[in-house]
């Protein structure tokens, strides 16, 4: 929503649209509600496993308590027959992380980038996100201003702060209460390091 705003505001449109609007957060499940649904769906699927309580709680971790891809693991390891593990849920992930004909559509989270974010914006939003999935550790701003001048041409401090608030209001990223950044959920910060083939 706040894309289409802003670019409305470009063209001149001064109204706030949302200002009687909630603005509610989407969050994906909670982790033990994310392991009851692994859980229930390897039983329902009559998946093999040795410990189906481990197998949900990996499943459930690898890709951050979020149903679509809970389902879509699911439908994978029943595909795949066998017994399930913790190694197999792994793979799974890897392999829809890696497959080029993008089965959960992640390149997505790259494309709209070029057709949400406008000029000198799309470089900075680019750099910011690789210098964070290259990273171990969450960043504070000043150590991520100097990351996103290697990779750019760049002294407006100003420019990247209101980047960073857009990757923000578009959930790649949170701001962790000690002021650092990180990828909002490591799941996608795994598969953007795939993606741009970067190193951890």
């Amino acid at each position: 929503m706040h894309n289409v705003i802003a670019s409305l505001r470009e063209a001149g449109y001064a109204n706030d649209p949302t200002n009687d609007m909630q603005i509610i957060d989407v969050p994906p499940l909670a982790r033990a509600d994310a392991e009851e649904l692994a859980r229930r769906l390897i039983e329902g699927e009559q998946i093999s496993a040795d410990d189906a309580a481990a197998v949900a709680e990996a499943l459930a971790a690898a890709v951050d308590c979020i149903p679509y891809y809970i389902h879509h693991v699911i439908d994978q390891l029943k595909r795949r027959g066998g017994a399930a593990g913790r190694d197999t849920v792994r793979e799974v992930v890897d392999a829809c992380l890696t497959d080029g004909l993008d089965p959960w559509h992640m390149r997505h989270y790259r494309q709209r980038i070029d057709i949400y974010y406008s000029g000198s914006e799309i470089p900075q939003a680019l750099g910011l996100l690789d210098a964070l999935a290259g990273s171990r550790k969450p960043l504070i701003f000043d150590d991520l201003f100097n990351l996103l001048k290697h990779r750019e041409v760049t002294e407006d401090r100003e420019a990247a702060l209101r980047v960073l608030r857009l990757l923000e209001s578009d959930h790649y990223i949170v701001r962790e209460t000690s002021g650092k950044y990180r990828f909002r959920f490591p799941l996608i910060q795994k598969w953007w390091r795939y993606e741009r083939g970067l190193r951890l």
